[in-house]
């Protein structure tokens, strides 16, 4: 599936509940066993994240509609564990109301997200072409 923005992210973004350079924005990793589903609404209708979510730094909106933010390189993949896929979500420190946002199980290349762990930090890269993170079309 190629990545896509839940349904819950497009809402918070379009009713002024998301503001993406000031909310309090993070990433999780997933396994396998996290399947997108666009009724997904919050961080609790998501299973198989993989250990500590990280937030999202130097988020920022350029010129031509796209977000970014730094890269993320604090993320661990426990040994055993494979990573499968990201989520992006507006933490509000309660799963029952994180909205999802964002949803990748797809490399720049095209080909699928697929990191077995190591036990060592895991580098999430974010574009640094125009789209960036993500870009608004």
């Amino acid at each position: 599936m190629p990545n896509v923005m839940y349904t819950s992210g497009k809402v918070a973004l379009l009713s002024g509940n998301l503001d993406w350079d000031a909310s309090n924005m993070y990433v999780a990793l997933v396994d396998g066993t996290y399947v997108f589903d666009d009724d997904h609404l919050v961080l609790d209708d998501v299973d198989g994240i993989i250990g500590t979510p990280a937030p999202l730094a130097g988020r920022v909106v350029t010129d031509i509609g796209a977000g970014d933010a730094n890269d993320v390189t604090t993320m661990v993949i426990p040994l055993g564990v494979t990573c499968r896929g990201l989520v992006i979500y507006k933490n509000t420190l309660l799963g029952s109301t994180s909205t999802l946002v964002f949803f990748w199980d797809t490399n720049d290349d095209c080909t699928p997200i697929n990191r077995p762990g190591d036990d060592g930090a895991v580098p999430v890269i974010w574009s640094n072409g125009a789209d960036k993170l993500y870009q608004i079309l």
